[in-house]
């Protein structure tokens, strides 16, 4: 029961979420690219409740109008692709990271037309240091910017 009412709590956040001019990270703060495969593993985990309920938002919103149905491929390992640099103190609030997933080859089906490959990328605010914390969801991880692409 409690983790239908995060779940339900997060997904209301995301919903009422708004992004203000003050609260962007300039993309010059991810630095380093995560390329040792635990790491990059753990990161990803970390962050996959997010990822995959930001993920469905969009194509149900994108899709959901028109079609009853929006199928997208479980995410395979090699298609993630993790960046991640430190927010300087002070300018990020509670947050302690900004976070780039980038994920290639995302399968989309819509209900009724043909399936078709996207590169979707997620930018995040992240607070590292909270990220256990289910108590504290809107001071953990923030979308800041959802960037689509069709192939």
């Amino acid at each position: 029961m409690g983790k239908f009412l995060f779940l339900a709590a997060f997904v209301f956040f995301c919903f009422t979420l708004s992004i203000s001019a003050e609260e962007n990270i300039p993309e010059e703060n991810i630095e380093s690219h995560v390329s040792q495969p635990v790491v990059k593993d753990f990161i990803y985990q970390s962050l996959e409740p997010w990822v995959h309920q930001d993920i469905t938002s969009h194509y149900e919103k994108v899709y959901g109008k028109q079609h009853k149905k929006v199928k997208v491929r479980p995410i395979k390992k090699d298609d993630i692709g993790i960046q991640m640099g430190e927010i300087q103190p002070g300018k990020g609030g509670k947050f302690t990271h900004i976070v780039r997933v980038k994920i290639l080859n995302l399968k989309v089906k819509p209900e009724g037309e043909d399936e078709f490959f996207a590169t979707d990328t997620l930018i995040y605010k992240v607070n590292i240091n909270d990220l256990s914390a289910e108590n504290d969801v809107e001071n953990v991880v923030k979308l800041l910017e959802y960037k689509h692409q069709e192939r």
